[in-house]
């Protein structure tokens, strides 16, 4: 036997036996590898999505400010006559009754020309004039706002702002010094300019700020009066 003919038949025996296949290749692509990876994608997807829609959402339906505060039918109570006011109440005092004495003021003789009594059962809201002070008639010696009264929310906006809001819009309000989230909404939309429409606004001035009203559903109490506040407004 040469050793060509067995080097013949080697190559033939190569080309007609069928080869062994590796029964343990996979034949498709692994999904129980590729299933986590899909899901953790798929799932990043939808956060980003959520957390973009959430700012459409803010962006186009929801306003916030700061620059708001409790407000309320305060009562000032005027000085009739000029000259020396003397205050009677106690730096601690809070409320006053209907005919209380407020104070007295007196003339340059030292003579009593007016005594400044309580016009209603008020809250003290701020004392004007300080004690010993020269006062001017008219001029304002105590502020007071009625026990019964009902307080409201003020906020000022840029009117651009304010022109997205409409009466009834509802509003988020949290008071400074209190845990209750107040809820209520817009019961009026002014802009300074009504108060004298004679005046028109400057070409290129800046525009005056346009002030809201927000009447709460819970009842703010009214030693609250003058705190600031911060709104969130819902204009959906």
């Amino acid at each position: 036997v040469r050793a060509g003919d067995v080097m013949n038949v080697v190559t033939r025996e190569n080309f007609v036996k069928a080869r062994r296949q590796n029964a343990a290749a996979p034949v498709g692509p692994d999904l129980g590898r590729q299933l986590p990876r899909l899901a953790a994608v798929l799932s990043i997807g939808l956060i980003v999505t959520a957390f973009m829609l959430g700012n459409m959402y803010e962006k186009i339906f929801v306003l916030k400010t700061a620059n708001a505060a409790v407000g309320g039918p305060l009562v000032d109570v005027p000085a009739l006559r000029e000259g020396i006011y003397k205050t009677v109440l106690s730096p601690d005092a809070a409320s006053v009754k209907t005919g209380d004495p407020l104070g007295e003021i007196r003339n340059a003789a030292g003579d009593v020309t007016q005594r400044v009594t309580a016009p209603c059962d008020c809250y003290i809201v701020g004392n004007d004039a300080f004690d010993g002070s020269y006062v001017a008639a008219g001029a304002p010696l105590v502020t007071l706002i009625p026990i019964e009264a009902k307080p409201w929310i003020t906020a000022v906006l840029d009117p651009a702002l304010a022109g997205r809001l409409e009466i009834g819009d509802s509003a988020t309000i949290n008071i400074a010094g209190s845990d209750i989230a107040f809820t209520g909404q817009v019961a009026a939309i002014e802009s300074p300019l009504a108060a004298n429409r004679t005046v028109p606004l400057a070409y290129g001035a800046q525009a005056l700020p346009a002030s809201i009203r927000i009447l709460t559903d819970q009842r703010i109490p009214v030693d609250m009066t003058n705190r600031p506040a911060r709104v969130i407004f819902n204009t959906r």
